[in-house]
């Protein structure tokens, strides 16, 4: 049994940057923080209905089909927690997101060389690796 599943997605430019919102000084949840949008999985959703329904609630974007990449438990002391990435390519700025964002104080687009010098998740640090050598392979 898991203590949370949550569904996340990563929208990517044609650079291949991937776009990461920075959470507020008073999130419950990494405040400070760099982090991925999505969010928790409710009672008779499937993960890929979540993810569409948090990045209505987080970007007000009617996302269609995202590309399921991978899942991943993570074990914390006693909790158990499960984690659903989806990917989905974008033409939109940050600058055109940005007043759409409904979570967080900022957003924007990185590189990997970038997202290393950021305050972030360590095990988030290895979905990052993952999906950057993904869209290495990718033309």
């Amino acid at each position: 049994m898991f203590t949370r599943r949550a569904s996340i997605l990563i929208l990517y430019n044609q650079d291949k940057e991937i776009l990461l919102q920075h959470r507020t000084k008073d999130a419950p949840y990494l405040p400070n923080f760099w982090g991925f949008f999505g969010g928790g999985i409710e009672k008779d959703e499937t993960p890929e209905e979540a993810v569409i329904r948090e990045i209505k609630e987080e970007l007000s974007l009617d996302i269609k089909a995202p590309f399921f990449f991978n899942s991943y438990e993570i074990k914390e002391g006693e909790n158990k927690y499960e984690r659903f990435i989806y990917l989905l390519p974008t033409t939109l700025t940050a600058k055109q997101l940005r007043p759409y964002q409904n979570e967080g104080d900022n957003l924007r687009f990185f590189t990997y060389k970038k997202t290393e010098k950021i305050k972030f998740n360590p095990f988030n640090k290895i979905i990052l690796k993952e999906v950057f050598n993904f869209l290495n392979t990718l033309s």
